[in-house]
Parts: structure tokens; C-alpha cells; sequence
């Protein structure tokens, strides 16, 4: 019986350095402070029954037995919290009645009222019980079996990749319900086995070590903190060395059951230090050992902490190397798929001013059908809730203040061909830029807490990275029309300066000659293209000296009537109709002029494209409110015309690029486009275009109803 009798001594100094690991990994996570306690209780228990198999005086026995009272009765209340806590189930109210009715048995613990006194079956003390321990005895069915079934339904409604988790707890109650219930027996009086004279051998305390680590592993892995972690190589070779050890006494275990004579304390100390030793020289000399990553059942237990995180470290090192936003989504999305080896992930981003969908790319390209979340869906308002939050797991949701339970379900089920596993969001000052959702890894294997802090880490940078590169677009945007205006302002000067002798040459020789002289049709040639100069020339001057707009309140049916009136003559000439969408009137503050002249500008480049008796769509509406954001506008030119060429979209609004080379009549000076552009950025809002070779174009424009109003402060 010696191993029997060492074996709690073995599990007393293993639940208590679990306990204090599990501690100090998030001292502040109530998960982790009752998993302490719960391990506190294991270490009373299993080392005050290694006392009792040592003393030899009834008396201390009883003290011994009493102790170790102190841990069992708290045991099945703590791990009934625990349950709870992880599978956030309303159970948890009755835990302050839990709490007195074990405070009420500690108190009896002290008389003979619960433990009487003790008795020797042979092989060390056991305590014989008095009335009120069978009362005690109740809770342990009563606080187990509620457990294992609360466990058993989250498990079943649980994503995939959290079940795991859930079976080890699962499995760590049935363990303790069971030796629990084994190991009373000798109290009762039965020290041998129904029909036998095999006494009853104390297994539970034997198994502590083993439940206490599975739900040590479930509360880790609850709190993402688990046996993975990557806190470096030294603990990832102590790690290693807990289970090559552990392991070790397992077949010890096996032994002693066969031959318990032959180990005594001192044997079996002695082999577990040299077991250790032995590892530990053996991961020096021979790293791979205990250091390599391609054995499948460590890379389940500690991660593939060393094999990537180099690699992504060296990728947001090399952030600050993208100007685009478009390269850098496609190597984010190869690094997550070919080195985090993520199997499905979807990321958006919102456009900053409207918070609508800017960007939406889901991997595979095979679920390019699922929808990516808009800004006000049920999700956001729960990230908005906890900003603290650097990461959210879809198989623990906190619900929406003020929303349906049943609403974390649906945000499930929104995701449900991703198998989504956790959110992270991509933070940008006070508000929200992006969502990046993702799936399962390739492997099936967990997320770690090494996957989460990599990820997260990387979120953030990719945030502040997207950020800065719109900043410098803007900039770069205000930097350019700047230095055009100034280009212009002087190439407009010069223009009229040398025009206006010539123009005035050519006024008064042109009436000196006759109607049928052949001079005169090559004068009216130089004529209009003087006037065509002309044009430039105060488009030129335009575009340099706006740079204030008169805000004032505008009716968009003004607006829009206004423009009508300007376009009237174009559009008779091809006999092109101008179709107007308001589906709700609405009032703005914009520089009427400006924006006649915005809309203008683009139905009369559509009227160009378009062909005889087609027609012009001029849309405006009013975009939703999103919370903290102030309202936004929406104008749409959209026509049926030629389109423009994938060479030439790119080009579209950089100054004096056109595609009007017909004649003189309708050529263009490249103007136009920038100074919409102008126009739009003197309003604080965004100018994008689409469009379709042979099909027609869009282009849209979003505005702040009010340019001059102050940013609105975003929700807490």
C-alpha cells in the first residue's frame, strides 16, 4: 500500500502548483480565482488523507480527518460554480445559499456532530461519520448531477471547436461523482467491497491530480489561457516535462496495482526526480526532444507557439512597407491561411465616413456568398458594449444589453458557413473600422492562448496601418489639389494674358474681310479654338480660386431643380432623359453653387456617353443613422452609356486625362472629374465611381448633411 499512500502526496503538490499557475495567468478573471480556491480544496484533501495513511495516533487522525474536511466540502460547491460560470447558466443565483449551507457544514466539521472520530481499516485511518455528514453527503449528487447536465447541454448547442473543452469538464465532474461517492464508503463503515474481503482502496484521492488538471485544462482553455501558452522556451520545457512526468506516474499507478510491495515513498520520489532530470539533460543535449513540432500530440497540447510566430512578427515588421490597402489584404489573407493555417475567415471594413460596407473578402473565395456584417447588426452593438475586449468568442457571447437572449443564437447563425470560432475587432481611436470573423484552423486543433495574443497583436497593427493609410490619402488628396490649383492659377494668367492681344487680332481682321473670302473660314477655325482656350482657361480659374464653400441650408429638390434648368440644353441636343429619385425630400446645408455645378459637371460627362434617347439617373437619399456618427447623404449619377475601359478607371480623376478626342466641339480638358473632386473634399465627403465597359456608370457621392458640424463623439 505504500503507493496508495503516496500517491495523495504526489496530487497535494500537483493540484497546488496548478492552482497557483491557473492564478497567476489572469489573477484578475473570476474563473481563475475559483479554480484556485478549487485547487486550495483538492491540496486540503489529498494531502490530509497522505497524513492519515502516515500517522499512527488515532487522535491525530481525527485532526487529519477534520483538515482535510475543510477541502471536501467545498469541492463539489466550487466545481459547481465553475460549471456554471463557463456555461453561464442562470443556476448560478443559488451559489450565495451554497456558500452558507458550506460554511454551515464547516462550522460542524469542528464536532462530532460530523466527523465523530476515526478508525483503522488496515492500511491507514478513516473517519467515522456523525449525523450531520449525511446530510453532507447529499450535495455531492445534488451539485454534480446538475452540473453534468447543464455541461451536457451547453456542450450540444457549443461550436465544434469548444466541445472539447466541455468533454474534459464533463468528464472531471463524472470523476469526482463518482471516486467522490467510492471514497466515502470506509466512513460509512464499508471498508471492503460488496461480497469481497478486498478492502476499499481510497482511488479518488489517487485520481485527484487527474481531474484537477482536466478541469484545470477546461478553465484555461475558457479563459483562452491554457497549457499551451507560449511564455517562452523554459516553460514550454517544463510544460513538456509536467507531462513526460506525468505519464511516468501513470505507469507506476499501473504497476503498483500488481505489485505493491516492491514501491515505497523514497522508490517512488526517487524515480520521478530522476525522470525529470533525465528529460531535462535530454532537451539540453537533444533539443528536438523536447523542443521539436512535429509530433502530433504535442502540437495539440502546446501550439505551433515557435513555428509561425516568427513569421508573423516579421510580417507586421514590414507593415509600415504597404501604401495600399489592397496588397496588404493579400498577403494578410495568405498569412492567415498558410501560416496561422486558418481554414475560413471573412474581413470587412467600413467605409469611415458612412460606416457602410467598403470592403467585404471572405477566404475561401468559395464563400464569397456569405454576407459580411453591416455596422448596426447585433454583433457591432455587442463589441461596442465591451471595448475593452480585445477578441470575442462566438461560443460565448455576451448577450446585447437590452436584446433577446435568443439573439447571440442568431448571430451564430449568421456566421454558420464560417463555423465561426472568434471575432476580433479592428479598433480605430474610439470607434470600429473592421471585423475580422474567424473559422477553425485546417488542423482542427485549438486556438491558443499564443493564436489569440498573435492575432490580436496583428489586428491592431492592421488597424492603426489602414488608418494611417487613409490618413495620408487624405493628405495626399489635399496636397494635390493644392498644387493643381496653384499649376492652374498661374497656366490661367499666362493663357489670358497671351489671348487676349491675339483674340483681339483676329476680331478685327476677321471684319475687314468679305463672307467670301477664303480667309475668313480659317479665321472662324482660330476663333473657336480660341474660345475653346477660353473655356480652359476658366475652368482653370475655377478650380484654383474655390476654396471656401457658402454652407447654407439647401432643399435637395432645389438642388436637383436647379440642375435641370442647367442641363436642359444638353440633354434636348440628344434627346436624353433626366430622371430623378428622391424617395423622401430631404433638407441639407451645401454651397448650392458648388454642388449645381458637382452634378452638373457629371451629367453632362454622362450625356457624352450616353446615346440618342436614352436616359440619366440623378438619385439622393438620406443614409441611416449609425450611432455616433453624424447623418450622411447620397447622390448617384448613373447612366447607360459606353462605360469606361478597366486601363482608364484608374485614371479618371487625375487632372487633364480625358477621353474626348472627338473634335473640337466636344473635346475635353481633363478637368472636369477634378473639379467634382474638389468640390466633394470642400464638403468633407467621398466621390467613387463604377462602372462597366459597354453597360454604363455610377458615380456616387456621399456627403455629411451638415459639412460644418463637429464630429460626433462615438458610443462607449
Amino acid at each position: 500500500m505504500n503507493f496508495f499512500s503516496t500517491a495523495p502526496l504526489i496530487a497535494a503538490a500537483g493540484n497546488l502548483l496548478i492552482a497557483i499557475f491557473v492564478l497567476l495567468q489572469a489573477p484578475g478573471q473570476k474563473l481563475n480565482r475559483i479554480f484556485f480556491f478549487f485547487g486550495i480544496c483538492l491540496t486540503l484533501w489529498t494531502f490530509g488523507a497522505f497524513m492519515m495513511f502516515r500517522v499512527s495516533d488515532a487522535e491525530d487522525a481525527l485532526v487529519w480527518a477534520r483538515l482535510l474536511h475543510v477541502g471536501v466540502i467545498f469541492l463539489p460547491i466550487l466545481l459547481f460554480e465553475l460549471s456554471m460560470q463557463i456555461t453561464r447558466s442562470p443556476l448560478i443565483k443559488f451559489m450565495p445559499l451554497l456558500y452558507c449551507l458550506g460554511f454551515f457544514f464547516l462550522i460542524a466539521d469542528a464536532t462530532p456532530y460530523f466527523i465523530r472520530d476515526v478508525h483503522y481499516v488496515g492500511y491507514g485511518y478513516f473517519g467515522t461519520v456523525g449525523p450531520l455528514y449525511w446530510l453532507f453527503s447529499l450535495t455531492i449528487p445534488s451539485l454534480s448531477v446538475p452540473s453534468l447536465i447543464t455541461l451536457i447541454k451547453k456542450r450540444q448547442t457549443a461550436v465544434s471547436i469548444q466541445r472539447h473543452r466541455l468533454t474534459l469538464l464533463i468528464l472531471a465532474v463524472s470523476m469526482l461523482l463518482v471516486f467522490g461517492l467510492h471514497d466515502v464508503g470506509p466512513l460509512f463503515g464499508f471498508d471492503y467491497y460488496p461480497g469481497t474481503r478486498i478492502p476499499v482502496y481510497p482511488l479518488g484521492t489517487a485520481a485527484a491530480l487527474v481531474y484537477g488538471g482536466l478541469v484545470a485544462y477546461s478553465v484555461l482553455q475558457h479563459q483562452l489561457l491554457d497549457i499551451r501558452l507560449g511564455l517562452g522556451r523554459v516553460a514550454a520545457t517544463f510544460t513538456r516535462l509536467l507531462f513526460f512526468c506525468g505519464i511516468g506516474f501513470m505507469l507506476i499507478f499501473v504497476l503498483a496495482l500488481g505489485f505493491p510491495h516492491l514501491f515505497s515513498l523514497g522508490s517512488i520520489l526517487g524515480f520521478l526526480m530522476v525522470l525529470a532530470l533525465s528529460g531535462l539533460v535530454s532537451s539540453v543535449l537533444f533539443p528536438r526532444l523536447l523542443g521539436g513540432n512535429t509530433e502530433t500530440l504535442e502540437r495539440r497540447i502546446l501550439g505551433d507557439r515557435f513555428e509561425y510566430r516568427d513569421k508573423v512578427t516579421a510580417f507586421i515588421d514590414s507593415l509600415p512597407q504597404y501604401r495600399l490597402v489592397a496588397p496588404l489584404l493579400d498577403d494578410l489573407f495568405t498569412l492567415l491561411s498558410e501560416t496561422v493555417k486558418i481554414n475560413r475567415f471573412q474581413l470587412t471594413l467600413f467605409a469611415p465616413s458612412t460606416r457602410e460596407v467598403l470592403i467585404g473578402r471572405v477566404f475561401p473565395p468559395t464563400l464569397s456568398g456569405t454576407t459580411p456584417p453591416d455596422y448596426n447588426c447585433t454583433l457591432m452593438q455587442i463589441i461596442q458594449q465591451h471595448p475593452e475586449k480585445p477578441w470575442f468568442d462566438f461560443s460565448d457571447l455576451p448577450g446585447p444589453t437590452g436584446e433577446k437572449s435568443g439573439d447571440v443564437q442568431k448571430i451564430r447563425d449568421q456566421f454558420a458557413s464560417l463555423e465561426p470560432a472568434f471575432c476580433f475587432p479592428l479598433r480605430s481611436a474610439d470607434d470600429i473600422s473592421g471585423l475580422l470573423i474567424l473559422g477553425e484552423k485546417s488542423d482542427r486543433s485549438y486556438y491558443t492562448a499564443v493564436d489569440l495574443e498573435v492575432i490580436s497583436e496583428l489586428t491592431q497593427n492592421i488597424s492603426t496601418l489602414i488608418d494611417q493609410i487613409r490618413l495620408k490619402d487624405q493628405i495626399g488628396m489635399a496636397e494635390k489639389l493644392e498644387s493643381l490649383a496653384v499649376m492652374s492659377r498661374g497656366l490661367a494668367h499666362d493663357l489670358n494674358n497671351l489671348l487676349t492681344p491675339i483674340n483681339t487680332y483676329i476680331q478685327l481682321t476677321g471684319s475687314s474681310h468679305q463672307v467670301e473670302d477664303p480667309d475668313r473660314e480659317l479665321l472662324q477655325i482660330v476663333s473657336k479654338n480660341i474660345t475653346a482656350i477660353k473655356t480652359y482657361v476658366r475652368e482653370a480659374v475655377f478650380f484654383s480660386t474655390t476654396l471656401a464653400p457658402k454652407i447654407g441650408p439647401l432643399p435637395i429638390r432645389m438642388l436637383l431643380d436647379g440642375l435641370a434648368s442647367i442641363c436642359l440644353h444638353q440633354l434636348n441636343k440628344k434627346q436624353i432623359g433626366l430622371l430623378f429619385e428622391v424617395p423622401e425630400p430631404f433638407e441639407f446645408r451645401g454651397d448650392a453653387v458648388l454642388l449645381e455645378r458637382l452634378l452638373s459637371n457629371l451629367v453632362f460627362n454622362a450625356v457624352d456617353a450616353s446615346p440618342v434617347d436614352s436616359s440619366i439617373t440623378v438619385r439622393a437619399i438620406r443614409l441611416p443613422r449609425v450611432p455616433g456618427r453624424p447623418l450622411w447623404m447620397r447622390l448617384q449619377v448613373i447612366d447607360q452609356g459606353t462605360g469606361i475601359s478597366p486601363d482608364n478607371l484608374g485614371k479618371v480623376f487625375a487632372p487633364y486625362f480625358t477621353t474626348k478626342d472627338l473634335g473640337d466641339q466636344t473635346r475635353g480638358f481633363g478637368l472636369g472629374l477634378t473639379i467634382c473632386q474638389k468640390i466633394v473634399h470642400l464638403h468633407h465627403g467621398t466621390i467613387t465611381l463604377h462602372s462597366i465597359e459597354g453597360q454604363g456608370t455610377t458615380i456616387q457621392i456621399d456627403l455629411p448633411t451638415d459639412p460644418d458640424a463637429p464630429p460626433a463623439a462615438s458610443p462607449s
